[in-house]
């Protein structure tokens, strides 16, 4: 009976890819094991060892706090504004005022009483910059009671160290399995529990439900944050290295001046004694003596025989190849797991205008996801608990039925290295149909609503003030008609708004030369107007 035939075995692998995992004796051999579980790609000494690098970073360089300053800036701003947009107008402007003068009154919204909302929001934009996670307990301030009974306190957020989220160690034999750093997990890896460390040996688990952890996964079951910087972070400890060694050098060449060869003096004569030969015929200095003798001496002169030598050190450091090699090559790698180039914080004078707009949109587009992250990590859960607390306590009316989706946020001014142009492009875009004016003020940071409002206030106060000089109201309303601007949205001129306005203006009774005169001031002041902004 033949034996049963095997199946054919599948080969090693295609040949195009043996050139990548072949050992090669032109490099090092990469070690890396792939762990079955993904959340082992981050152990806890790992995380911390790098937090804790990290950490001194910031500490020591200037660069290194302003990328977490300065990244939380141009993403918060003076803080991310909500405003509700319901079809209930009353609602809404009640909803707004009891919101922002809660947002803005540090000892309401935060347990501890450090930190205003927006303050939060800075807050957690720099702890994802640097440390790469931030997590925030929703908790309740008993300094503000419902006046309801059966109503909670107050909501407010309460902003837990990274490092203290922490696995606990054991207690009466109890192990702690299925807690990984800090959060025991429960199916598919969702978190169900926070362990935080409130005192060196005092734990509290906090139920998933009341924690916002803001971090980004990199691994597909990644429980907790990396900070960017891991990447780099040796390189900067290296920066720092060489930092000291190119001062301690620089320093060394001043303080030592001179160098003196051939030092020779008679056996028992004089304080150079020690430097004579200590073999008899053999013509040898004690050299590690002259360097004892010149490491803090600075500039001296020592006797010298016949054949003795000065020659003065000229000083070669810092080199500005060291320079080159710190900016173009250390500091860079290490801003690149920022998503900010490098150049938008340092060296931004070397930049022409194209590579600078690349620069900035690629600023701009890290500055928005970032943005994401903190709005709908923390902040929108923040306001809803708020509002849902309000109302339950008699304070706010009953909203809308669909009011959490009626919630509008304001960011701060986009980053832009084109604000004429940007300008102009935005005005085209409205006067076209293209853009709306909330789309245009939201883009710069500002309540599209309030400068509405004060848009129409302005014609009525025109038309007010021109009575107070003495016009008629008809031709106070025909000067009105000659001054308002185009309306939002429209390119059409403003006589052919829906027959509103004259179609021949008021003629003037100055003289021609008073009105050319008048004229070119006017297009002075938009030109200085143009200028300024």
């Amino acid at each position: 009976m033949k034996p049963k035939k095997q199946p054919k075995k599948l080969g090693a692998g295609s040949t195009s890819y043996r050139e990548t995992v072949d050992s090669s004796i032109d490099r090092a051999n990469v070690q890396f094991l792939i762990p079955q579980d993904s959340r082992l790609y981050l152990s806890a000494y790992t995380r911390k060892r790098i937090v804790e690098k990290v950490e001194w970073c910031r500490q020591n360089f200037g660069i290194v706090q302003e990328w977490g300053r300065g990244i939380a800036r141009h993403t918060v701003g003076r803080g991310i504004f909500a405003s509700f947009n319901t079809e209930n107008a009353d609602w809404n402007k009640a909803a707004n005022l009891a919101l922002e003068n809660y947002c803005m009154t540090p000892t309401q919204c935060d347990v501890t009483g450090r930190r205003n909302a927006y303050e939060m929001q800075a807050h957690i934009a720099e702890q994802l910059a640097i440390i790469g996670e931030a997590f925030v307990l929703h908790s309740e301030n008993p300094d503000f009671p419902s006046p309801r009974s059966g109503v909670g306190d107050c909501p407010a957020f309460y902003a837990i160290e990274p490092n203290d989220i922490a696995t606990p160690p054991q207690q009466n034999g109890k192990a702690t399995e299925g807690i990984h750093d800090g959060i025991e997990l429960g199916d598919f890896g969702r978190a169900r529990y926070y362990h935080v460390r409130l005192a060196s040996t005092e734990f509290q688990a906090y139920d998933a439900r009341d924690v916002s952890h803001i971090f980004h996964a990199q691994g597909t079951n990644q429980s907790r944050g990396i900070s960017p910087l891991a990447p780099g972070v040796n390189n900067l400890v290296d920066i720092h290295e060489l930092k000291r060694l190119e001062t301690k050098t620089a320093k060394t060449q001043r303080l030592v001046s001179l160098i003196i060869k051939g030092t020779k003096a008679a056996k028992g004569r004089g304080a150079m004694a020690a430097l004579a030969a200590p073999v008899e015929g053999v013509d040898q200095v004690d050299t590690q003596a002259v360097e004892n003798l010149y490491q803090g001496a600075g500039a001296a002169i020592a006797r010298m025989g016949d054949d003795g030598k000065v020659e003065l050190i000229t000083g070669n450091t810092p080199s500005p190849l060291v320079n080159e090699y710190v900016t173009d090559l250390l500091l860079r790698d290490a801003a690149a797991g920022t998503g900010i180039p490098v150049e938008f914080f340092w060296s931004r004078d070397k930049l022409g205008g194209a590579n600078a707009r690349g620069i900035f949109a690629q600023a701009d587009a890290a500055f928005s996801l970032l943005a994401d992250k903190v709005i709908y990590g923390w902040f929108e859960r923040f306001i809803i608990r708020f509002i849902e607390w309000r109302v339950a306590s008699g304070l706010l009316a009953e909203p809308p039925q669909n009011w959490r989706d009626c919630i509008a946020y304001r960011r701060p001014r986009r980053v832009t290295l084109d604000n004429g142009r940007d300008s102009k492009a935005r005005i085209e875009e409205l006067n076209h149909g293209l853009a709306t004016m909330r789309l245009i003020y939201d883009e710069q940071g500002e309540d599209y609503l309030t400068h509405i409002r004060q848009w129409i206030r302005e014609f009525r106060e025109f038309e007010d003030e021109a009575v107070l000089q003495g016009y008629t109201p008809e031709e106070a309303k025909q000067l009105a008609n000659r001054w308002r601007p185009l309306p939002p949205g429209s390119a059409m001129s403003a006589t052919q708004q829906k027959g509103a306005m004259p179609a021949e203006p008021i003629e003037a009774e100055d003289s021609p030369e008073d009105a050319t005169e008048d004229s070119t001031e006017s297009d002075n002041n938009n030109a200085q107007n143009d200028s300024n902004s």
